[in-house]
């Protein structure tokens, strides 16, 4: 086992500007392998060094660890029919938009992959729409490509819808759901939304409840918002919608998004006490192409050669990712804040996540 192969493509990532700083877990059952830490927060002198302690936000992860992690919950519940409409929960969409909630965690809704919400702030600082009747106004107006319904397509919109059916089922926001029945249950204390409220100056939002931002690594200098992203979410739709949404909002150390990714294990093997195999199998079945919620590799996986179909993932625009290998138990987490301090064409550092998977499998043994 040569570590110093994966620690020197690590560091020549870094200086290639692909990004500052990186965390990695590998872990092979209950085992861990590795947990290494890299680089720092930014590209500039004395920036602080990434370490165990280090929130990244892990954006897109969102949409598998908080949405579709309730969502199982709620269908475990018998809260849920995955079957029905979605229009079951919004009678305002005209009968066009006839998918189901699996046809939402699918991404076969015919949704569009993502829609500029956050321009709309000024609709909603008018007063006459709630933030939800005004994005459903968006989806309904713009958000629906019937030629692709049935076809996947990676949509936001998706996830976003879904993150108001979970607040409609259980009236409570998405937050304090995921705080009470995910994290709080098993006890993952470093993984959290960062709430939104206006500041007091009125001139921007800033988190609530958490007033030292030094340990959240930066992910870019947003022209938007005219400052550098440190300790708030990055996704302008996220921003827009107040810090919480179905689709991106999560902060997260390397150890809690760890944390999660072995619960997940422990449901497949039957070894949870929380989410039942049964659950857990209806949302990564064998005979169906997609899984609800999760990623799974392909022929040009950027989970490299060594993951097996029967893989279960998600990646994240800021440059975060889990993949765990349900066949052989491996599991490899990368956290990096890619998009510092500016997002750039994701096709190099697609390349970079492909090569680390292919090399630590090769180096730790796991190919």
């Amino acid at each position: 086992m040569s570590l110093e192969i994966i620690d020197a493509a690590f560091l020549a990532g870094s200086k290639e500007n692909l990004f500052p700083g990186a965390a990695l877990l590998v872990e092979k059952g209950q085992e861990t392998l590795v947990e290494k830490y890299y680089g720092h927060f930014t590209y500039e002198p004395n920036s602080l060094g990434t370490s165990a302690n280090s929130y990244f936000d892990i954006a897109s992860l969102t949409k598998t660890i908080a949405t579709t992690t309730l969502l199982m919950l709620a269908s475990q519940e018998g809260r849920l029919d995955l079957n029905q409409p979605a229009r079951n929960f919004f009678p305002t969409l005209t009968p066009a938009h006839n998918y189901s909630i699996t046809q939402l965690l699918n991404h076969t809704s015919g949704l569009r992959d993502w829609l500029p919400l956050y321009q709309q702030t000024h609709r909603l600082k008018k007063g006459k729409l709630t933030l939800e009747s005004l994005i459903l106004n968006e989806i309904q107006e713009k958000g629906l490509d019937r030629a692709k319904q049935g076809s996947h397509v990676y949509s936001d919109l998706n996830f976003i819808l879904l993150g108001f059916i979970l607040e409609k089922i259980y009236e409570k926001k998405l937050d304090v759901l995921f705080q009470e029945k995910v994290t709080g249950h098993l006890h993952i204390k470093d993984m959290f939304y960062l709430p939104l409220t206006d500041s007091p100056a009125g001139n921007k939002m800033i988190p609530v409840g958490h007033n030292d931002i030094t340990s959240f690594v930066p992910t870019e200098f947003c022209a938007w918002r005219n400052r550098t992203i440190q300790g708030e979410v990055h996704d302008e739709n996220t921003y827009f919608m107040k810090g919480v949404a179905g689709h991106a909002g999560l902060f997260a150390t390397l150890r809690a998004v760890g944390q999660w990714v072995q619960e997940m294990l422990k449901a497949h093997l039957g070894n949870s006490t929380w989410l039942k195999k049964s659950t857990f199998e209806i949302f990564v079945p064998q005979t169906q192409p997609y899984f609800l919620g999760f990623d799974c590799p392909n022929t040009a996986s950027l989970a490299g050669k060594y993951f097996s179909k029967n893989s279960i993932g998600h990646l994240a625009f800021t440059g975060c990712s889990f993949w765990l290998d349900l066949e052989d138990q491996k599991s490899i987490i990368l956290l990096t804040n890619r998009t510092y301090p500016k997002r750039y064409d994701k096709t190099v550092f697609n390349q970079f996540r492909i090569k680390i998977h292919n090399l630590i499998c090769e180096e730790l043994q796991l190919a």
